[in-house]
């Protein structure tokens, strides 16, 4: 027989997580962390598609662009949507595609602008 509150206090719980749980241990820290881990460089400049790659697949997300005395805030993602390419009395043939979606907000007027490919 177990005996426990139905309550939690979270405040208390994560402090005690802190202290004795896994993000605790200097194994998995030194794991995630790595000390000699070093910054890599590009050896050439990234170039617009590579950017805009790279915002498409969420590696920017909340990113704060300022150009020309603008300021716009970006996220992008990547999704899978399913079309039919082909149809028959038995059967329907749908095919995997690939979407991108990033949207700006620009925080200067509040507007949302979307780019879908």
């Amino acid at each position: 027989m177990l005996f426990q509150t139905r309550s939690l206090d979270f405040d208390r719980a994560v402090e005690k997580a802190k202290r004795n749980g896994l993000w605790a241990s200097p194994l998995l820290h030194d794991r995630l962390w790595p000390k000699d881990a070093a910054n890599a460089r590009p050896l050439m400049p990234l170039r617009k598609g590579h950017l805009a790659m790279l915002i498409a697949a969420g590696f920017l997300n909340n990113l704060c662009l300022e150009a020309n005395g603008s300021r716009v805030l970006v996220k992008g993602r990547t999704y899978k949507e399913y079309v039919l390419t082909e149809s028959t009395e038995d059967a329907e043939v749908h095919r995997e595609v690939l979407r991108t979606s990033v949207v700006a907000l620009d925080l200067v007027s509040g507007e949302f602008e979307e780019v879908q490919a």
